[in-house]
């Protein structure tokens, strides 16, 4: 196995180093030549040159398909996969899996894994440009995926909804796997602030269930006016992206306390007590494992990739999406029984531990590569905090 080279293609810098960075470490300890193509981000770059890792920048634009550029970025990976030579491909997210799959097709390259996390607004039929978008994304995934040697799902609901909608086919080779994972030895279990609050921490896109959480907030806050709601974020401009304005007005009157972005995010789910998360759909949303694995109660959408992190009544409660009504009750529940904020969070940490440790994701990813893992001694815990940047 020593001295293959993998190329990791991925649509987001950030993630590579807070979500996969023990994916990538595996990968040098078993001796992979180990290159990250991704868009241009120096900071990313440069950390992960400090462990030998090669960082190649790619014109990849998130926000939607466009003819041109997706073709002029296909070209420019199968140029990237011959000149490093490539003997495995592995893609995060939509774009890397569509088109990196391609590429590494028509590069011959000998195998090729995705997995195609957020995906969830290719089956968004609210607007006219949804449906569109949503017809593009799954011709082309149904195009791409079938060169892949495996494809990855981070659960069962989502690898249902590509067999739903013919992308895939019962034949090709898949693995489930549960989420990304989360360290257990950087996210410890902390104490709980005195006085109940909530947490939402995410890109700030419609499909989050934005609004939700601040129109729960207002209803709480009209008989509790004394419990915070931190909203910790960046607003990731497209065609989904949640309304700026929307969330400054309420972080003005008080709503929410409405927080940019955190460089240590344990500090944010330190001050918290329950983490709410009230998506449309999600693979495995990393903020949940994170509040998890820190002792925290959660409150989620029964919904794909949502519901697989809650034991309802156990670790927190599951509610309909899109209702905020439903939230604000949930949250109501938290507030009049703090008792339960602590054994709730308490269940969270064991789930985590039982089915989220960072070191079971990634063995169930390697074994899936048909990668010997006998040989993996050590996770480098120590330079996961230094590398970790601003997550959400």
């Amino acid at each position: 196995m020593s001295g293959k080279k993998i190329i990791v293609v991925a649509s987001y810098p950030d993630s590579v180093l807070n979500f996969r960075f023990h994916l990538l470490m595996n990968f040098l300890e078993l001796g992979f030549d180990v290159t990250v193509a991704g868009p241009k981000d120096d900071f990313v770059a440069n950390k992960l040159k400090q462990f030998g890792i090669k960082y190649i920048d790619i014109k990849l634009k998130r926000k939607r398909f466009s003819l041109f550029k997706d073709v002029r970025l296909t070209l420019d990976l199968i140029k990237i996969f011959k000149q490093e030579k490539a003997d495995m491909v592995l893609n995060f997210r939509i774009k890397p899996s569509i088109f990196a799959t391609i590429a590494a097709k028509f590069s011959k390259v000998k195998e090729i894994y995705s997995i195609p996390t957020n995906a969830c607004y290719l089956f968004d039929d609210d607007t006219f440009k949804s449906r569109v978008s949503g017809v593009v994304g799954r011709l082309l995934f149904k195009l791409s995926l079938k060169y892949n040697t495996k494809i990855f799902f981070q659960n069962k609901e989502n690898y249902n909804v590509f067999l739903k909608y013919n992308l895939i086919t019962k034949d090709q080779p898949v693995k489930i796997c549960n989420g990304t994972g989360v360290d257990l030895n950087y996210f410890i279990e902390s104490p709980m602030p005195k006085v109940t609050s909530f947490i939402m921490m995410s890109r700030l896109t419609k499909n989050k269930g934005i609004k939700e959480y601040i129109d729960a907030a207002r209803i709480i806050r009209q008989q509790y006016p004394y419990v915070e709601f931190k909203l910790v974020g960046f607003v990731d401009k497209n065609k989904n992206s949640a309304s700026q304005e929307k969330i400054d007005k309420a972080n003005i009157d008080g709503v929410i306390t409405f927080i940019d972005r955190y460089y240590d995010v344990r500090k944010a789910i330190e001050s918290s007590s329950v983490c709410v998360l009230p998506s449309y759909g999600e693979g495995t949303h990393e903020a949940v494992l994170e509040s998890m694995a820190m002792g925290r109660a959660i409150i989620a959408t029964d919904a794909p990739g949502c519901n697989e992190t809650v034991i309802p009544n156990k670790n927190g409660f599951l509610i309909e999406p899109k209702n905020a009504e439903a939230l604000a009750i949930a949250m109501e529940y938290f507030i009049t029984n703090p008792d339960q904020v602590s054994s709730m969070g308490k269940a969270s940490r064991a789930l985590c531990a039982a089915k989220y440790d960072v070191r079971k994701t990634n063995n169930a990813i390697l074994e899936g590569m048909d990668i010997d893992i006998s040989k993996i001694t050590k996770i480098n815990f120590e330079s996961f905090s230094k590398v970790k940047s601003s997550a959400y």
